[in-house]
């Protein structure tokens, strides 16, 4: 995910020499190949050209963070490359210039920030670049848009996601030579959008499209189990999920989403009480899978924790079950993420109002009670209870 800005150094540096364009050649070979410890070796090297000090710091953040065995967590990445920020900041003087200049650094701060789940954080910087975005190179350029459309669907905002979109399909069609990984993508993420506006004929067109790009994979079976859901074809959709494969690609954990789908089904078909069942396996499923992630791969664990998401379904499905409490304590939760979904805080307000009927109608429950036993007399196998033999009018 996470992107270097090597390649506008050696666009940067062809003034300085043979021997600093070769050096940044072989430092971006090292850095796609995975090797980020030599790579990391090489820009200290060349950390000794101040024209490229700042291009240079970034990138050895970057190297620090992924090599193999680092104990940096994103934190630590967001903070460095923040204190990046401030340094060009106080280099720069033109701030048309300088933004498109630190389009780089932008995009890494915002990736950092979906990957904590700070998704309106992570628009804010995204916006901001899309407006900037032709004089990009067209490898950041597809990086900002799939990124921006992916914190748009995250947060339900479909029509910010439909103008990304749109504007892709227009690049995607102006050039035939783009990669079939981003079409497949490209129509992955019209599927996911159509299917949040509720348009099932362009969604079903799509998913055509998904099938015959990516084949049956699981990203792709789940697609389209979430179409047949939505259509209320509940059979169907719970055939898709069981034939889905196990693992994934793109290191989703397999049994969380299934859990997670199972539980929308059957709030789906009202059997609210099997909702929270597969809803909370989901849950331990999720925090079974972050904790399993391999030491180091902190982007990883972030990437396949999906407990907001699962908090927000299950306390709507324990609204529905009579546990308005329980839901509360749920729905509060996943506001930290998705504060900008309306429905949430109509959800919340339900949940309030739930609690406090509940709360009502128990003290209902006790005075009638006490007006009913007159007295309790004796203890163990004698304990008697004397009744009022006039009740109030009330019960």
């Amino acid at each position: 995910y996470i992107t270097n800005n090597l390649s506008s150094q050696a666009n940067d540096l062809r003034m300085t020499g043979e021997e600093t364009i070769s050096s940044v050649e072989v430092a971006k070979s090292q850095f796609d190949e995975g090797r980020y410890s030599e790579c990391l070796g090489t820009l200290t090297d060349m950390s000794n050209n101040s024209a490229l000090n700042i291009k240079i710091q970034l990138n050895m953040v970057l190297c620090s963070y992924l090599k193999k065995g680092s104990e940096h967590d994103l934190e630590w990445l967001l903070d460095n490359l923040y204190t990046i920020e401030g340094k060009m900041n106080k280099d720069s003087e033109e701030e048309e210039v300088d933004e498109v200049e630190k389009a780089v650094l932008l995009y890494n701060i915002a990736l950092v920030h979906f990957q904590t789940k700070n998704f309106d954080k992570a628009v804010v910087i995204l916006e901001k670049l899309f407006k900037l975005i032709e004089p990009l190179e067209e490898c950041l350029v597809y990086k900002i848009c799939f990124l921006l459309v992916e914190c748009y669907l995250s947060t339900y905002q479909t029509e910010g996601a439909a103008i990304v979109v749109y504007y892709l399909d227009k690049q995607m069609a102006a050039k035939s030579s783009d990669s079939e990984i981003h079409k497949a993508r490209m129509h992955q993420y019209k599927t996911r959008l159509f299917a949040q506006q509720k348009c099932l004929k362009a969604c079903k067109r799509e998913i055509k499209n998904v099938l015959s790009v990516s084949g049956t994979t699981a990203s792709s079976l789940f697609l389209k189990s979430e179409f047949e859901y939505l259509r209320n074809n509940f059979k169907k959709s719970c055939k898709l999920l069981n034939s889905a494969p196990k693992s994934c690609p793109s290191k989703e954990h397999i049994p969380t989403l299934y859990y997670n789908n199972f539980g929308c089904m059957h709030f789906k078909m009202k059997k609210y009480n099997l909702g929270v069942l597969y809803l909370s396996q989901a849950l331990e499923a999720n925090t079974k899978a972050v904790k399993a992630a391999p030491p180091g791969c902190n982007s990883t664990m972030y990437s396949i924790n999906h407990h907001y998401q699962i908090l927000y379904n299950y306390g709507i499905v324990l609204l529905h079950a009579g546990q308005p409490k329980a839901a509360f304590n749920c729905l509060s939760q996943a506001a930290t993420v998705y504060s900008r979904n309306p429905r949430l805080w109509l959800r919340i307000a339900e949940c309030s109002i739930g609690v406090v009927k509940q709360s009502q109608e128990n003290e209902q429950i006790q005075n009638c009670k006490s007006s009913t036993v007159k007295a309790i007399v004796g203890s163990g196998i004698y304990r008697k209870t004397i009744l009022n033999t006039k009740l109030p009018k009330s019960s």
